[in-house]
């Protein structure tokens, strides 16, 4: 009995050194090349921004390049796939995945203080358990994933101006921003 369960464990330690490091590579060397091909893959997702205002004509949001003081500055997230696979993405807690960068007259608009606290501990921790995590489906070559943020969950209410905004769009803990494609609007004194 003794003899056989040392040769299971010899088979298991043997076959998990074959499964997990891959040809001899210890884990370590096989979480690196995971991490590459991971990160190989995100970096082919193209991520496209477009501001919007949701039309009662339309029943939608259509893209929008001017907004009044006081008015919500929406910004629709599209995500495209640019490999040959299918790819799977979570999505989610906002204040996790997306970091916006927003200029005004051309200086850096700084981040709501109330944020800043919770952002930080999203990129050390990952995303909060408390929300919900969706997974998306990228088809190859198609436009895919919208999804709607609003900038006062950064910024609060924009005042009057020219802005230009970028997005990073990260998938996962750890990983690196993609960034988005920049866009302009201005925002208009309420008449």
């Amino acid at each position: 009995m003794f003899t056989r369960t040392r040769l299971i464990i010899a088979a298991m330690s043997l076959l998990s050194v074959l499964t997990v490091g891959g040809r001899g590579q210890s884990p370590n060397a096989q979480q690196r090349k995971d991490e590459a091909a991971m990160e190989k893959q995100e970096q082919a997702i193209v991520v496209k921004i477009t501001p919007v205002g949701f039309s009662r004509k339309s029943v939608d949001y259509i893209e929008k390049l001017q907004f009044k003081v006081g008015e919500p500055v929406r910004i629709a997230v599209e995500l495209t796939n640019t490999t040959e696979e299918p790819l799977v993405i979570a999505k989610g807690d906002s204040l996790f995945y997306y970091r916006p960068r927003l200029l005004k007259d051309g200086q850096l608009v700084e981040y709501r203080k109330e944020i800043i606290p919770d952002m930080k501990s999203k990129d050390i921790s990952g995303p909060s358990g408390a929300g919900p995590v969706i997974g998306v489906d990228l088809e190859p070559h198609k436009l895919t994933g919208e999804t709607y943020i609003n900038l006062s969950l950064w910024y609060g209410s924009l005042e009057p101006g020219h802005y230009q905004l970028t997005v990073g769009h990260r998938f996962r803990h750890k990983g690196q921003h993609n960034q988005s494609n920049t866009v302009t609007f201005d925002v208009v004194p309420a008449m």
